[in-house]
């Protein structure tokens, strides 16, 4: 006998501490439901459990079995507590293949969850890491248009390793202090950036470049977020708006080095902050054209760097594989990398 069945098993409810007492008496519950003036199949519900015991009821029960209120009510919260166990682990049991299907071990790691085996305990912390009600709703809100991610992962390999990387970076956005965004401040910090890309390059001058970069955009307004590498991720960067479309999010895989890929990424995200629609999300399959085809019309290149997918699994991230040289057709002056 596992552990559901055992609960099932001794499961009890008022209903039969109210038939146990009847029977002390020599009462029969259509005697019972007519002193307390209810029909007997109302009744008949209440003591298979099917019916809850509300205060009303318990103090008709004590006035005419003489047990106190104040019981009844507790035999009732206890029962549907106990209930709720159970349902809980009979959804565990009918999610288990979906439950595996996340990383629970690197969630584990990273404190998100329990170290436990328990599948009830993993399924309820998995939900509220999400803040979603149940499996059903995680698929509306992660792989089918939703208002609550704008974000289509449906089409992702293993969606839901995605979403969890995805999660951490608003999680971890929500923990930093921002200034309220406003995109003329961020285009003034353009030169800004050119003078932390320049000192970034001698290690003398700056250690902690990745904390200082994030200030720099936290005082834009910009939340610059590393997200802790989680294995088969296939997403790397994203840039999308959050908080009702209060805060831009820029967001990438925190072992990504402070190399030329990682600048020509940045400075991407930061043009779509600028000039995309505060509902354009940068990692929708459907857009891989759309925005492809909005950077070249943004700048001129040089023969010299050509456009190419950073990852090699399909996800729409674009970075520059050789040394661009970048002539602005906006009033954003590009570092020369």
């Amino acid at each position: 006998m596992n552990t559901l069945e055992a609960k099932k098993a001794l499961l009890v409810c008022p209903g039969d501490t109210i038939q146990e007492t009847i029977d002390e008496v020599g009462m029969s519950q259509a005697e019972l439901a007519e002193r307390m003036g209810r029909t007997k199949e109302k009744l008949n519900e209440l003591i298979k459990g099917k019916a809850p015991l509300t205060k009303k009821t318990a103090i008709k029960l004590e006035n005419v079995l003489g047990i106190p209120a104040i019981l009844w009510m507790n035999l009732e919260k206890l029962y549907q507590e106990r209930l709720l166990e159970i349902e809980q682990l009979e959804i565990a049991e009918a999610y288990e293949d979906w439950l595996n299907k996340f990383p629970i071990k690197r969630m584990q790691e990273l404190k998100i969850l329990s170290n436990t085996t328990d599948a009830a305990i993993l399924l309820k912390e998995l939900l509220k890491f999400f803040r979603v009600a149940s499996p059903k709703e995680w698929d509306k809100v992660y792989k089918e248009k939703s208002i609550a991610c704008k974000i289509e992962l449906k089409n992702y390999p293993e969606p839901e390793i995605a979403s969890v990387w995805l999660r951490l970076g608003e999680i971890e956005a929500a923990k930093i202090q921002l200034a309220s965004f406003k995109k003329k401040i961020l285009k003034q910090k353009i030169q800004v950036f050119k003078d932390f890309y320049e000192k970034e390059n001698n290690p003398e001058k700056i250690k902690n470049w990745k904390l200082d970069l994030q200030k720099i955009c936290a005082d834009c307004g910009v939340a610059l977020i590393y997200t802790p590498n989680i294995p088969q991720n296939s997403l790397n960067q994203t840039t999308r708006w959050i908080k009702n479309g209060s805060i831009p999010l820029i967001q990438m895989n925190e072992q990504l080095k402070n190399d030329e890929a990682f600048w020509s990424v940045f400075y991407y995200q930061i043009e779509q902050v600028l000039y995309q629609g505060k509902k354009e999300v940068l990692i929708k399959n459907n857009k891989e054209k759309e925005v492809s085809k909005y950077h070249n019309s943004t700048f001129s290149v040089t023969k010299s760097w050509k456009l190419q997918k950073y990852n090699k699994d399909s996800s729409p991230y674009f970075v520059y594989i050789q040394k661009p040289k970048y002539v602005s057709k906006n009033p954003i002056q590009y570092v020369q990398l």
